[in-house]
């Protein structure tokens, strides 16, 4: 489903791009990043899939489909654990980011016929263990995304929530002059999703009634993640302290579970936008 009038005039705010994060982490990656990356399927066939990743640094349009190189690789970097010296193999800290999120960057983009909502939340992660630079070009491309509704994002009216519920994380993650306004628009625009999903037996016949939005997902094996970030983002997040801070906590509540909430209770918090 398109975005209503409403969300597509944030998303059009937000300078939507397909390749601004490309471009942002293209640079970044040195030889040997691409080199780890190739190996990851247990070193088989690396050079096919070094050739894979290198043509999606340059190519002018991320593709609609991968073949299984490169594609397999970015799905194996996709559950590294860049801030876990303890469990995994792989790079950690801000060199296990760089790779994470761009190989999740890629997954996001492309038809997988899986979840997309898990590479979606390790790339919101590893966009804000970066920088903010990292974070505004994961804004414009997830923006363009779901304007597009590229890759899997058009098949279920259960995962577009996800989409948009990432750019709100982020932008309520990154201070800008417009932030209030943007983050509230993304709050009513998350509602306005959800409330068809809500109301249709079929939509949620397999989602418990409560935590808001994270219920759609029982199955979701990035839900402590899920988790983490609405706890960084919103109940804990920049704004707490403020008007619209405690709005976005008590929405931040209610997708972690911790209140019960319906889809009224949260639209009613978002019916105007917070005081001057």
């Amino acid at each position: 489903m398109a975005p209503g009038a409403e969300l597509a005039g944030l998303l059009a705010g937000l300078r939507p791009s397909e390749l601004v994060l490309r471009d942002w982490a293209a640079p970044l990656l040195d030889a040997s990043m691409i080199d780890e990356l190739a190996a990851q399927d247990y070193g088989d066939d690396v050079a096919q899939h070094r050739e894979g990743i290198l043509s999606l640094l340059t190519v002018d349009r991320l593709p609609e489909r991968l073949p299984g190189h490169p594609s397999e690789v970015l799905e194996l970097m996709r559950w590294s654990t860049p801030d876990d010296p303890t469990w995994g193999s792989g790079s950690k800290g801000r060199r296990g980011h760089l790779l994470r999120l761009f190989s999740c960057m890629v997954l996001v983009r492309i038809e997988t016929r899986a979840d997309p909502t898990d590479s979606l939340a390790v790339l919101v992660d590893s966009a804000l263990a970066l920088d903010p630079a990292a974070a505004q070009a994961t804004v414009r491309f997830l923006a363009w995304c779901r304007l597009h509704e590229a890759g899997d994002w058009g098949s279920d009216a259960a995962d577009r929530p996800f989409l948009t519920f990432a750019l709100l994380l982020l932008c309520a993650a990154s201070p800008s002059p417009d932030r209030d306004a943007v983050v509230s628009g993304l709050a009513r625009a998350l509602i306005d999703e959800l409330d068809p999903i809500y109301a249709d037996p079929d939509l949620v016949r397999w989602a418990r009634p409560e935590p808001l939005l994270l219920g759609l997902q029982t199955h979701n094996l990035r839900h402590a993640l899920w988790q983490a970030l609405t706890s960084r983002c919103l109940v804990d997040g920049p704004t707490a302290g403020t008007e619209l801070g405690a709005r976005l906590a008590l929405l931040g509540q209610a997708v972690r579970g911790d209140i019960s909430a319906s889809v009224a209770d949260v639209r009613a918090l978002f019916a105007a936008d917070p005081p001057a």
